[in-house]
């Protein structure tokens, strides 16, 4: 393996990284990958970046769940490119051992109604990402076909569509896969005659699974004054980061990946609003800036916000040059700091967007404006939030005093 050109120019990938402000870790990270190459790079069955990788895979004992192994995996490929591309790490996959998404292990007949549905799948009018998951469902439905015996659709029997729900003991998959497939078959019915009829012929067989309706988790008056108070106190442990983050969950109700996608040009400071197009619906949302949100918003962008090319609000405070992602692990620390459900129950940021509609729905707020407030393209949406709405279910109680019950009967 040439390792010339690491020893010669390791210092200003170093250099970079501290430049912009990666994190003491992630440099550390990088330092250990070029210290690996310059000492096992030497060996003779070691002459790709591939071979170094796999043989510490093998004598770590690292699995491709754990998290050694995906660090590892990064910094090697970052290495990698900086070395015989001369590309700098930007936050972007770096395309270092690809994982296979069982695309693959079909036979090309299987390969070839996947791509289909990829390519053809928005005819419809649906977004890429739906496509996108269909298409991954897609694989494990062939693939399923193709292990039991079946290379081609026509070959499947009622028994195989059947087994890839349910196992003969307990179900397996359930009502988002059977909408999935149906999407795919109503895509391959477009392509040609004869699979048309294997599409009908599917389809007919498709096992008729109940939609079941849970009723939503949402916050006590208690919690959500809980969490308000914590948000409020300037003593606390949040970041300026965390804290208006946790404002935009708590007056908004947003969603996490509408919060993580927030630019800059979704604020108007002038008019005192936020805009910005919903990552699920594709569908506009206008809401009103208040004063805390707005005065947590410019102060983490004035004071804490790192400086990076990334165009949206929230960035990583350890990898300031990539996207937001995830924001689960500081609604779980406000749950935590704030003592909120410490004995366990669900927590997360569903919670906030629940909480936000049953607490208007509980106001009196006409559904029309409650609609309007969280994005819902249709007011049918707020029917699921109505089993929370405590208030104004009690109005539609009945009185049962005139009727003799067992002294325990609501001991149970």
């Amino acid at each position: 393996m040439d390792m010339s050109n690491l020893k010669l120019k390791q210092h200003l990938l170093m250099d970079y990284l501290s430049k912009v402000g990666y994190c003491a870790n992630k440099q550390r990270s990088i330092e250990k990958c070029i210290e690996l190459v310059l000492i096992k790079g030497s060996s003779s069955n070691i002459t790709t970046y591939e071979d170094l990788f796999f043989q510490e895979v093998q004598e770590q004992g690292l699995t491709p769940e754990s998290y050694r192994f995906k660090s590892l995996r990064r910094s090697l490929g970052q290495l990698k490119n900086f070395d015989l591309y001369g590309k700098y790490p930007d936050g972007n996959y770096t395309g270092f051992i690809y994982v296979t998404n069982g695309f693959d292990n079909l036979n090309d007949y299987y390969k070839s109604l996947a791509i289909y549905h990829l390519e053809n799948g928005m005819c419809t009018g649906k977004r890429k990402n739906t496509v996108r998951i269909e298409y991954l469902c897609a694989i494990l439905f062939y693939k399923h076909f193709q292990d039991n015996g079946a290379e081609v659709l026509e070959e499947a029997t009622p028994k195989m569509i059947c087994s890839f729900f349910h196992d003969g003991i307990k179900q397996i998959r359930g009502i988002g896969y059977l909408g999935h497939i149906r999407a795919l078959m109503k895509i391959l019915r477009l392509r040609e005659p004869k699979q048309a009829e294997q599409a009908d012929y599917i389809l007919n067989f498709l096992p008729n699974i109940p939609k079941a309706y849970k009723n939503f988790e949402f916050l006590s008056k208690d919690e959500s004054d809980c969490i308000r108070k914590y948000l409020e106190n300037p003593d606390n442990t949040l970041s300026l980061k965390e804290r208006t983050i946790g404002w935009l969950l708590y007056f908004y109700g947003l969603r996490g990946s509408d919060i993580t996608a927030m630019r800059f040009d979704n604020i108007d400071w002038r008019k005192d609003i936020i805009t910005l197009i919903q990552s699920k619906t594709d569908y506009p949302l206008t809401l009103p800036l208040n004063a805390v949100t707005g005065n947590s918003l410019f102060d983490y962008i004035t004071t804490e916000r790192a400086e990076s090319d990334i165009n949206t609000i929230f960035i990583p405070s350890k990898n300031p040059h990539t996207p937001y992602k995830k924001i689960a692990h500081i609604v779980m620390k406000i749950f935590k700091c704030a003592h909120v459900r410490d004995k366990g129950g669900c927590k997360g940021v569903r919670l906030f967007r629940h909480h936000f509609v049953t607490y208007l729905l509980s106001c009196g707020v006409e559904c029309s404006v409650v609609s309007s407030l969280t994005g819902h393209m249709s007011p049918e949406s707020l029917k699921f939030y109505a089993d929370a709405d405590h208030e104004h279910l009690k109005e539609c109680a009945l009185d049962i005093s005139s009727y003799t019950v067992p002294f325990n009967l609501f001991d149970i």
